[in-house]
């Protein structure tokens, strides 16, 4: 048993704008015919439908088996027939990239919910990759930038790192494949320069005006979900999990050891962003928080058995003071999280109600190297609650067009209130408060975004063309030892450093330069500087300190965390107050 993914819009850290993200709750489940057993039900009706053998036929026979609901599938193969021009395509695929039967396959799906979709066999293999937390390249971040390559991290002691590559080097080809030049995409670099692992590969730079060559080894690389942790105050610990893949378990535990060294005594799990990933690491980081026996969430199909996923043991931090921070990109895995501690009243839910996926799709190889993410079943917390969006067959577009009204609005209706539709009232299994279901986790203390605060158009513009980041780089690249000097730990450079005037009057001339040499006579609003000398500084650090260190510093703006160390620093009165701990009642499993 293993996961499958869907996709909605999310917000890009690196560009300040939108993309299109993959995210996730899935199983991995093997039709019959194939190695292993799988755990749906087949229907042993016969199809009405006349195709010939292949992924279509594949995709029709799956819908007809394991779809969550009852579906014609006739009428599905018959708009297949009409040659109807596909509305949707592909996760990150243009309808161009596929061949006509995938087209036809992404018809089919485009009539059923709006998280059952196509993997061709590239994304298929990236998407694996991806959860299994490790790939092999030779460790570089890179930005294409106006159609160069270049260089913007560089993995400690990985290949690139041992050979000598530094942040700054333009990477003009890979094994005599040029990537500079017009056209060159993110996704045909990331390609090139990934492979097998051991494989030989030589990269040529641009550093300056010298042109200089590096061979080394592809090796492996981890792609960390926990990319940030460290004590916000001295006894309270912080952890950010921007997905739940199959390392991720083991990378939070290390977290919190780490805490603990540091005199953790509470704890921020801030699931913000996290578009979700593999249902059981999902179970399993929750048994951690909660007692044996203590439901985590059920799964149920048409084709799929009622399955009850529970703690199989007493977590280690099952008694520990505790504030989960979501928020309107908080999605599937993430919500199993923060409805499981919800509704057992172990934690205080902080931030915006999240995107509310509760449908679980199941991952089937077709003859063709491509995946089907199927949806066969809804999943629901430990009180019952499907926290699943409305939606309707066919309509993925109107409701990916709701979820970006409401991300764009900075609001978060109330689920209990008298205009959202599908929202039922459940009551948590050990104090008995009423919590809701049918589009979302809504938490118990509501922060919302405040949208009159938002970057402007102007600094959006900045990161979404990459001239912030790539400004950064360079400035980096010419006083990094100054700034080490000063600064020689991420936590003095959090608290020391400050974006001069000056040097936003440089990064302001730049920024022209950079954008055709025009003039913009227009000065920087106040709430403009603010938000630049917060990027600037969090882009400066994470070149000199890592990852980690962008979100040390745009964290500290962040009313929602502000209020989970409110909660935790009066966690005796204000939090237990809040779970409902002076009206304890008895609660039980459902």
């Amino acid at each position: 048993m293993g996961v499958g993914l869907s996709g909605f819009w999310v917000r890009d850290r690196l560009g300040g704008g939108r993309v299109w993200c993959v995210v996730a709750l899935f199983l991995l489940v093997q039709p019959s015919g194939a190695c292993g057993q799988s755990t749906l039900r087949r229907d042993a009706r016969e199809p009405v439908y006349s195709v010939g053998v292949g992924p279509l036929r594949q995709t029709l026979d799956l819908i007809r088996n394991y779809y969550v609901d009852a579906v014609d599938v006739d009428s599905l193969y018959r708009v297949v027939v009409r040659e109807q021009p596909p509305k949707d395509t592909a996760v990150g695929v243009s309808s161009q990239a596929l061949t006509d039967e995938e087209q036809r396959i992404q018809r089919v799906l485009e009539q059923l919910d709006p998280h059952s979709y196509y993997l061709t066999r590239a994304e298929a293999e990236d998407r694996r990759r991806g959860f299994e937390g490790k790939f092999y390249g030779i460790g570089v971040s890179f930005q294409v930038f106006k159609d160069t390559v270049r260089v913007v991290q560089v993995l400690p002691h990985g290949p690139a790192s041992k050979v000598g590559m530094r942040v700054g080097d333009n990477i003009l080809s890979v094994n005599g494949h040029r990537l500079s030049g017009v056209g060159a995409r993110t996704s045909d670099v990331m390609h090139t320069i990934r492979g097998d692992k051991g494989s030989r590969v030589a990269v040529r730079v641009l550093r300056v005006r010298d042109t200089l060559e590096f061979k080394m080894k592809r090796d492996e690389l981890p792609l960390n979900t926990v990319d940030s942790y460290y004590m916000l105050t001295p006894t309270v610990g912080y952890l950010h999990c921007a997905s739940f893949g199959f390392s991720t378990r083991g990378e939070i535990v290390k977290a919190l050891q780490s805490l603990e060294k540091q005199g953790m005594r509470s704890l921020i799990i801030d699931l913000s962003d996290n578009g979700g990933g593999v249902m059981n690491t999902a179970v399993s980081v929750c048994s951690d928080f909660l007692k044996e026996g203590q439901a985590v969430m059920s799964v149920r199909g048409m084709s799929y058995p009622v399955t009850v996923f529970s703690a199989p043991y007493t977590g280690k931090y099952s008694e520990l003071p505790m504030v989960v921070v979501v928020n309107e990109l908080s999605s599937s895995a993430s919500e199993i999280m923060a409805g499981a501690m919800q509704d057992w009243d172990r934690a205080v839910l902080v931030g915006a109600r999240t995107f509310g996926k509760g449908l679980v799709q199941g991952v089937f190889p077709l003859e063709n190297g491509g995946e089907l993410s199927l949806t066969v079943a809804r999943y629901y917390t430990p009180s019952g609650r499907s926290i699943q969006a409305p939606y309707e067959l066919g309509h993925a577009k109107e409701y990916r067009d709701a979820f970006a009204r409401r991300y764009a609005s900075g609001l978060s209706d109330t689920l209990g209130g008298a205009n959202q539709k599908g929202a039922y009232a459940y009551k948590t299994l050990v104090n008995g408060r009423t919590v809701y279901g049918g589009g979302g986790v809504e938490p118990d203390v509501v922060v919302l975004r405040d949208t009159t605060k938002a970057m402007s158009p102007r600094v959006v513009g900045y990161e979404r063309k990459g001239y912030m980041q790539h400004w950064v780089v360079g400035y980096v690249t010419a006083c990094r030892k100054g700034y080490l000097r000063l600064y020689p730990t991420v936590e003095l450079y959090v608290e020391g450093y400050r974006v001069q005037d000056s040097t936003l009057a440089t990064f302001r001339r730049s920024m022209e330069a950079l954008d055709g040499g025009t003039r913009d006579t227009v000065p920087y609003s106040e709430e403009e500087r603010r938000h630049l000398r917060v990027r600037i500084k969090a882009y400066v650090g994470e070149q000199l300190y890592g990852e980690g260190a962008f979100m040390r510093v745009v964290n500290g703006e962040r009313e929602d965390l502000a209020r989970a160390l409110e909660i935790l620093g009066d966690w005796g009165t204000r939090g237990r107050a809040i779970l409902g701990r002076t009206q304890r009642v008895e609660g039980r499993n459902r």
